[in-house]
Formats: structure tokens, C-alpha cells, sequence
């Protein structure tokens, strides 16, 4: 194979493995749903609702700052993702040093760092979540 081949083919297996974990992370936090005929295959009776239950839609309270919050520790979890794939990526592809490494275990090397940047940036969105929920001190400078 040329040097144009084993790069589309190694673009096509990193595309693979991205479209099956953001399948697999979809399946995992998905809800199943409950089936619709019931096991006992028997008709179930219609049982009235009483008239003391409120079927009125609630909402959760305000939080103040809420959506601010989490769009400020999810464009830090966001930014610390891909810093950290650009620095990966940019040290397993980048530099004349890996050559010797063949292009395969390069991109099982990447991937599976990629993990730990998702748990990393993950923590990363929480720290600023938390750090944002703290009441800061009146007066001081540094926060």
C-alpha cells in the first residue's frame, strides 16, 4: 500500500471507532423502554384515577445561574478535550521521532488515551461547575 492509501484507511478506522463509541455512549445512557404488552398476556383492568391526584405539569425550582454554570463547565470540559487531542495527536503524528512506530499501534496509543481525556475533561467541567457554585468572599481580588 502507498502512503495515501494507509492514510485513508487509518482516517476510516479512527472514523469507525469515534461512530461506534458515540453509538455505544448512546446505547449506555439511553432508557429502555418498557414493553407494552404485559407478560401475563391477560387484559388488565381499567382502574379510575382518583380525584385528589394533581395532573398538572410542575416545574423544578429556578437555580440561579444555572444554565450559566453548566455551559461554563461544559465549554471548559469542551476546550480541555480538544487541547488535550491536539497535543496527543499533534506528539503521535507530529514529530519525525514515531516513524519507526508503525501507524497502527499510533492510533490504538490514541484512542485509548482518548478515554482518559473524556474522564479528564469531564472532571474538568465539574471542578468549574463547583468552583462557581461556591458564594465568593465580598472584596476579595483574587476571585
Amino acid at each position: 500500500m502507498d502512503k495515501y492509501s494507509r492514510l485513508i484507511l487509518a482516517l476510516v478506522f479512527v472514523g469507525l471507532v469515534i461512530v461506534r463509541l458515540i453509538r455505544y455512549l448512546q446505547i449506555a445512557t439511553g432508557r429502555r423502554r418498557i414493553s407494552a404488552i404485559p407478560s401475563t398476556s391477560m387484559a388488565i383492568p381499567n382502574q379510575p384515577v382518583p380525584a385528589s391526584v394533581d395532573l398538572t405539569p410542575t416545574l423544578p425550582p429556578a437555580v440561579p445561574g444555572g444554565v450559566v454554570r453548566f455551559g461554563l463547565g461544559a465549554i471548559a470540559g469542551v476546550v480541555s478535550w480538544i487541547m488535550g487531542n491536539a497535543l496527543l495527536w499533534t506528539a503521535l503524528f507530529g514529530f519525525q521521532y514515531p516513524d519507526s512506530i508503525p501507524v497502527f499501534w499510533r492510533l490504538f496509543v490514541g484512542v485509548f488515551v482518548n478515554f482518559y481525556l473524556i474522564r479528564l475533561s469531564g472532571y474538568v467541567a465539574k471542578r468549574v461547575t463547583a468552583r462557581t457554585d461556591t458564594p465568593r468572599a465580598a472584596g476579595n481580588p483574587f476571585d
